[in-house]
C-alpha cells in the first residue's frame, strides 16, 4: 500500500497559523466595513424612500377612486336621463308594474320595470 502525501496526511504541512492570521485579517477588514456603515443616515433614507412610495401609491389611489366616481356620477346621469326622456318622474309616487317579489322598497327595480313595461306598449302600439 502506498503512503499518503505529506501535504493530505493529518497534521501534515499546513500551517494553520498563516490561515487563522489570514482569516483575522479578513474578519477585521469586515467589520471595519460594517462600523464605516451610519446606520442613522441609511435608516433616514430607508424612511425617505418608504415615505415616497407611500405618497405615490397614495396619489394612485386617489386617482383610481376619482376616476370610480365620475363613472358612477355618469352612470347616474344617464339613468335619470334615460326616465326623464320616457316621462318617468324620480322623485313622484312610483306605482309597481307587475308584482315581482322583492321590489317594494326598490325605486331603481320599478322604475326598470316600467320602462320595460313602456318598451313593450310601444312594440304592441
Amino acid at each position: 500500500m502506498a503512503e499518503p502525501s505529506a501535504a493530505r496526511a493529518v497534521g501534515g504541512s499546513r500551517d494553520y497559523a498563516a490561515e487563522r492570521a489570514a482569516l483575522l485579517e479578513q474578519a477585521a477588514a469586515a467589520r471595519a466595513e460594517a462600523d464605516a456603515i451610519d446606520l442613522s443616515a441609511e435608516a433616514h433614507r430607508s424612511r425617505e424612500r418608504t415615505a415616497t412610495f407611500e405618497a405615490d401609491a397614495n396619489a394612485r389611489a386617489e386617482s383610481s377612486a376619482d376616476a370610480a366616481r365620475s363613472k358612477i356620477a355618469l352612470q347616474q346621469d344617464r339613468f335619470k336621463a334615460g326616465c326623464l326622456a320616457e316621462g318617468l318622474d324620480l322623485d313622484g309616487e312610483m306605482v309597481e308594474v307587475g308584482n315581482r317579489p322583492g321590489a317594494d322598497d326598490n325605486k331603481y327595480d320599478k322604475l326598470m320595470s316600467r320602462r320595460k313595461q313602456l318598451q313593450e306598449d310601444q312594440k304592441q302600439g
